[in-house]
């Protein structure tokens, strides 16, 4: 999508207990399909969905890309992966033993980084070499999708969705990173 006079009424996948995509989307002016990632490919397949939002690697591993004619360079979907640890449980733990755990949970979490980097570069590649044609938005464009969104996430914060001072950091540490301040050097 060069422009965003091409999402007009393009039925895009959301996963399931996602509001902000959700509202993002609709506030683009894209149909928000809802599902779990398990019935994305079939979507594609019935044309119940147009195109989906997926860093390169997920179109590779679940095989979307053999059902889509174009990729959009644009970061605009984040995977994430957490370890969560009961609380109770890593208090009963002793000091050095929770630093140890700290550090080497800290060390995993900067190679999942790492690697996510290189093979979503190399699933690009793929993806290009099975016949996607990529396309490039102005970045004008894309300055008008971030404040579209943008706003459509004030929205839900205004409604209580989500905690407009965290909203408020999350933005201010993007607009660092994408200046390449403290946060975008690291």
């Amino acid at each position: 999508m060069r422009a965003l006079s091409d999402m007009d009424g393009q039925k895009v996948w959301i996963p399931e207990g996602d509001p902000a995509g959700f509202a993002a989307l609709r506030a683009l002016g894209v149909a928000p399909v809802v599902m779990p990632i398990t019935d994305v490919m079939t979507g594609l397949q019935t044309d119940l969905l147009d195109s989906v939002s997926v860093p390169p690697v997920g179109a590779v591993v679940f095989q979307w890309f053999t059902r889509l004619k174009y990729v959009t360079d644009v970061p605009v979907a984040y995977v994430y992966a957490a370890l969560l640890i009961d609380k109770q449980a890593f208090d009963r733990l002793s000091e050095d033993d929770q630093r140890v755990v700290r550090e080497v949970m800290e060390g995993i979490y900067r190679k999942f980084d790492q690697n996510g980097v290189k093979e979503n570069r190399q699933a690009m590649q793929a993806l290009m070499e099975n016949g996607l044609e990529m396309v490039e938005p102005q970045a004008t464009e894309i300055a008008e999708w971030r404040d579209i969104v943008l706003q459509s996430h004030r929205d839900l914060a205004r409604n209580g969705v989500f905690d407009s001072g965290l909203l408020d950091r999350i933005d201010s540490l993007i607009t660092d990173y994408r200046n390449g301040g403290a946060t975008g050097a690291q």
